[in-house]
């Protein structure tokens, strides 16, 4: 049972970061149902955090959170935060202009970072079996892209189409950076903490230089929603990566383009491809049956 449980909390962690993206594109005024007053991303992030941190801080006290609170690693922690808010920040904005699956398609390029840096900075191995379900998965998403309506030509020319690249690659260096706190026995309960309460204090720089937005009523709604899933979103994130390795879990991002489908469908009307469903599906119960066996039946030893 301890094989499934990163790949439960990999799952739950989509599934919450996709409740995010419906949510942040509507609220940026990004989808067919428009919004009477678009909020700007950095106000998003700034209000749904605050949330967040507030839902936070009754738990770290009652379950004397607060009496330990102390940073270790403040270079790393720093670091994170960094690449966390820039690459939320880019993330959101590229809603306003692209459907939810074209941003997450294009996002995966960085993936390949990801996997160059646990196996350079991290010394992760990749066992063939790894190797075999990375490469299956790499090749099938770049496949698929191929019949990705106006992925290529729509956006080749414009910067839109960098933002959800340079996103990534500030994901991946966070992830990175999660991932080496939690080898250096980080509690994963202050790595949510830290994101949530010192995420506000950075949306200040983008409030300085570009203006205050006074949001309406309703929107401090889906701000409440937003923060509470983002907390969610971290925490299994987190968690997953306290059961397995960042190679182990690589092959697994078909499952948050699936997610990204059923989502841009259900909430905004964005077209389905039923042949990309298909060979997504089929890539990881591919990887899930050959990780599964990575230690009971080691390719290499059978070459």
């Amino acid at each position: 049972m301890v094989f499934f449980y990163p790949i439960l909390y990999k799952i739950l962690s989509y599934i919450m970061f996709s409740f995010c993206n419906s949510i942040i594109k509507y609220l940026i005024g990004g989808s067919y149902f428009m919004i009477e007053n678009p909020v700007p991303i950095y106000i998003i992030v700034m209000y749904s955090y605050m949330f967040g941190a507030f839902f936070l801080f009754p738990y770290f006290y009652l379950k004397k959170y607060i009496f330990k609170f102390k940073i270790k690693y403040f270079l790393l922690h720093i670091l994170r935060l960094v690449f966390f808010v820039s690459g939320f920040l880019l993330w959101g904005l590229s809603f306003k202009f692209m459907s939810i699956v074209q941003v997450v398609i294009i996002s995966f390029g960085s993936y390949l970072l990801s996997i160059f840096g646990s196996s350079f900075f991290l010394k992760e191995k990749i066992t063939l079996n790894r190797f075999i379900c990375l490469f299956i998965s790499i090749f099938g998403v770049f496949f698929t892209s191929l019949h990705l309506n106006n992925l290529y030509n729509e956006h080749v020319f414009d910067f839109v189409f960098l933002l959800p690249i340079f996103s990534s690659f500030m994901f991946s260096f966070e992830k990175l950076v999660s991932r080496k706190l939690i080898l250096l026995k980080e509690d994963g309960v202050f790595l949510v903490f830290y994101i949530m309460f010192l995420t506000p204090f950075f949306c200040i720089i983008p409030v300085i230089k570009y203006g205050w937005f006074f949001p309406d009523v309703n929107h401090f709604f889906y701000f409440f929603v937003l923060g509470f899933c983002s907390i969610l979103s971290i925490y299994f994130y987190n968690k997953a990566y306290v059961y397995s390795e960042v190679t182990f879990l690589m092959p697994f991002f078909p499952f948050k383009l699936i997610l990204s489908c059923v989502f841009g469908y259900l909430f905004f009307g964005e077209i389905l491809n039923f042949f990309n469903l298909f060979v997504w599906v089929f890539i990881l119960i591919f990887c899930i049956i050959l990780l599964y066996y990575e230690k009971r039946f080691d390719l290499l030893k059978i070459l």
